[in-house]
C-alpha cells in the first residue's frame, strides 16, 4: 500500500484503507476489463476494491485478486447485496462469494434501500431494509463476512434502521464530491459512528472542477510549494480524505491510477477552496446529463428563487401535479419523477388531485431510472435530494375547513414527510361531509357567512405554524374582496395566493393587490389549457420564432409570468 493513503478504523475494529479502487466499469459486466484493471491496481499498491453483484464482473475482480499472489488478509474486498436478493441476504453472499471465488467478504454492503420484485417494492412492503438489515446481522456469525454496511441510505432511513439495528452499519457509502458534499449526512453518519464512503468523488469527466481556473491555480501553487505535478483531481481526492470519508474513484489508466493513490495533506486555504465549492453562484449539487452541461440551470434554463414574506425561498418555476382528474396515480408517479430527475425542486400538489405517493417511493422510481442509464446518478435515493433543497405545497380541502389540523396531518401522512414548505386554503368556500370512503361527492357548498368562514378556518391555519409542520401558510381562488376581509381580521398575512393567471386572463388588479399586501401571486394554468388562442396566434409565434423556433411560443407565456408562474407539463415535457 501506498505510505500516502491512510489506514482507518471501522467501529467493528477493522482497518480499511482510505482509498479504495471502484470497479463500476460504466455499464454492466466488463468482466475482463474489471480484471486487467484490479490486475494493474494491484501492481501500483491498492490493497481496497469495490465492486457488487449488480456490477456483472465479480468473477473478473476477484480473478485479478487471486492470482496476484498477495495474501487475502493485506487486501480488502468490498461488494454488495444487490436488491432482489433483500428477501435472502445469505443467498447474496453466497452467489458473490462463488463469483469472486473467495471464502469472505470484507465488507458486505446493502446496495440499495428499495427491495425488488420485478418492480421497486413500496417502502412498507416485505422485506423491508429493516427486514433485510436483520437477515444481514445474521451473516456475520457465518464467518463469510467480516464486516456489514449501507449504501444510498438517507438521515432518515438511518435513524429507522438504527431503530431496529442490533449491529451499527461500519459504512454508509453514498456520492459525495465538491459539487455534492452531503454535509449534514456526514456529520450525522460520524455521530453514529457510521464511516462515510464517497463513490463517485470526482463527479463525472464534465466535472467542473476539472478546468476550474482556482481549482488549477491552487493545484499549481501546491505543485510549487511541493516541488512536483498536482493535478485538481489529487486536489478533490485529498480534499474528500482530509474530511474524513474513504473513497473509492474508478480509473483504468495507468498515470491516474497512481495519482488517485496519492493523497496530499492540503494546507487550511486550499483544503476551503474545495470546501466551499458547493457554494459557489450556479453550482448545482448533483451531476447528471443535464445540469453538469450548464451549472445553474435546468435544460439550460436558469431556474431562479424568490422570497416569500416569511422569509423561506421558493423556485419561481414549480410542477403542477393535477392530472385532469382525481387520482391517477400512476401518471403523477411518473411525472414527478421526471421532473426530479430533470431538476424540477418546486412541487405543487392537493389532497383532491388524489395522487400522492410517497416521497421515498418517488424517488425511489428515480433511482431505477439513473440506473438503467448508469450515468450522473444522485446521491441517497429515497432522499438523495435532501429535503430541503425541494420545495412542496399542498392545499387544504375544502370538506377539512372545520379542521385545518386534520386535513395537514393526512397530507403529511400520505405524502410521508414530516413538513409542508407552503400550506394553502385551496378554496374560500367549504364543502363540509362531502367525502366518504374515498368516494367524491358534491356535498353543500357553505354560504360565505355559514360557519365555518374562510376567517374561521384561516384563524386555525394560523395555528398549525406552530406545530413546526408547516413553513408558510397561503390561500388560493381568493378575490380581491375575499382577501381584503381576510386580511382585516388575520394575523399572518398569507404568503401566497395560487390563483389561474395567463395571458388570458391575466388578473392584472388582483396581481397588483398582492403585490401590495406582500402576498406572492402563483399562477396555476400559466399555459391555459392545449386549445388555448396564444399558442397559435401569429404574433406570438412570429416573436417566437425569433428568439428561438417555434418551440419557445410557451416559453413566452411563462417568462411573461415568471414572478407569478408555477408551469405544469406532463412527464413527456416537463423539461421543455
Amino acid at each position: 500500500m501506498s505510505l500516502n493513503v491512510p489506514i482507518v478504523k471501522l467501529n467493528s475494529g477493522d482497518s480499511i484503507p482510505a482509498v479504495g479502487l471502484g470497479c463500476w466499469m460504466g455499464s454492466v459486466g466488463g468482466g475482463e476489463q474489471a480484471y486487467e484493471m484490479v490486475k494493474l491496481a494491484l501492481r501500483l499498491g491498492y490493497r481496497h476494491f469495490d465492486t457488487a453483484s449488480r456490477y456483472g464482473n465479480e468473477e473478473g475482480v476477484g480473478r485479478a485478486i487471486r492470482e496476484s499472489g498477495i495474501p487475502r488478509s493485506e487486501i480488502f474486498v468490498t461488494t454488495k447485496l444487490v436488491d432482489w436478493d433483500h428477501d435472502s441476504p445469505k443467498r447474496g453472499l453466497e452467489g458473490s462469494l462463488m463469483a469472486l471465488g473467495l471464502d469472505y467478504i470484507d465488507l458486505y454492503l446493502m446496495h440499495w434501500p428499495m427491495a425488488r420484485k420485478g418492480r421497486i417494492l413500496q417502502p412498507d412492503e416485505s422485506p423491508t431494509f429493516v427486514e433485510t438489515w436483520l437477515a444481514m446481522e445474521k451473516l456475520l456469525d457465518t464467518g463469510k463476512v467480516k464486516n456489514i454496511g449501507i449504501s444510498n441510505f438517507s438521515i432518515q432511513n438511518i435513524n429507522v434502521l438504527l431503530e431496529k439495528a442490533k449491529v451499527i452499519p461500519v459504512v454508509n457509502q453514498v456520492e459525495l464530491h465538491p459539487c455534492y458534499p452531503q454535509n449534514k449526512l456526514i456529520e450525522f453518519c460520524r455521530s453514529k459512528g457510521i464511516y462515510p464512503t464517497a463513490y463517485c468523488p470526482l463527479g463525472q469527466y464534465r466535472s467542473p472542477f476539472f478546468s476550474d481556473p482556482v481549482f488549477i491555480r491552487a493545484a499549481e501553487q501546491l505543485s510549487k510549494e511541493l516541488s512536483r505535478e498536482v493535478t485538481p483531481s489529487q486536489l478533490v481526492l485529498s480534499w474528500a480524505v482530509q474530511r474524513g470519508t474513504i473513497i473509492i474513484p474508478k480509473s483504468s489508466n495507468e498515470s491516474r491510477l497512481k495519482q488517485n493513490l496519492d493523497i496530499i495533506t492540503l494546507p487550511k486555504a486550499i483544503f476551503e477552496i474545495v470546501d466551499n465549492y458547493h457554494k459557489g453562484p450556479g453550482m448545482h449539487k448533483t451531476l447528471d446529463e443535464y445540469t453538469l452541461r450548464d451549472p445553474g440551470t435546468v435544460g439550460g434554463m436558469a431556474i431562479p428563487s424568490i422570497k416569500l414574506n416569511t422569509g423561506s425561498e421558493i423556485p419561481v418555476v414549480g410542477l403542477g401535479c393535477w392530472m385532469g382528474a382525481p387520482g391517477r396515480k400512476e401518471a403523477s408517479y411518473e411525472i414527478v419523477k421526471k421532473a426530479l430527475e430533470i431538476g424540477y425542486r418546486h412541487f405543487d400538489m392537493v389532497t383532491r388531485y388524489g395522487m400522492y405517493l410517497g416521497y421515498q417511493s418517488i424517488l425511489a422510481a428515480i433511482e431505477s431510472t439513473h440506473r438503467e442509464r448508469r450515468c450522473g446518478w444522485k446521491g441517497t435515493r429515497d432522499s438523495e435530494i435532501p429535503r430541503s433543497e425541494i420545495f412542496v405545497t399542498t392545499k387544504l380541502i375544502d370538506y377539512d375547513h372545520d379542521d385545518p389540523r386534520r386535513g395537514l396531518e393526512k397530507s403529511l401522512k400520505k405524502l410521508n414527510l414530516e413538513y409542508i414548505d407552503l400550506y394553502l386554503m385551496h378554496w374560500p368556500m367549504a364543502r363540509l361531509d362531502s367525502m366518504e370512503d374515498s368516494t367524491y361527492k358534491l356535498g353543500k357548498v357553505y354560504h360565505p357567512e355559514e360557519s365555518p368562514t374562510f376567517v374561521d378556518t384561516w384563524l386555525e391555519m394560523e395555528k398549525l405554524l406552530d406545530t413546526g409542520k408547516v413553513r408558510s401558510i397561503g390561500v388560493s381562488n381568493f378575490s380581491i374582496k375575499n382577501l381584503n376581509i381576510l386580511i382585516e381580521r388575520a394575523n399572518i398575512v398569507p404568503a401566497a395566493n395560487e390563483v389561474e393567471l395567463n395571458p388570458s386572463n391575466p388578473q392584472h388588479a388582483l396581481v397588483d393587490l398582492c403585490k401590495s399586501k406582500g402576498i406572492q401571486a402563483i399562477g396555476y394554468g400559466p399555459l391555459g389549457q392545449y386549445r388555448a388562442p396564444f399558442h397559435t396566434d401569429p404574433e406570438l409565434l412570429h416573436a417566437s420564432e425569433k428568439l428561438g423556433g417555434s418551440a419557445f411560443k410557451e416559453n413566452l407565456s411563462l417568462s411573461a409570468g415568471i414572478e407569478l408562474g408555477c408551469a405544469k407539463g406532463d412527464y413527456r415535457d416537463t423539461k421543455e
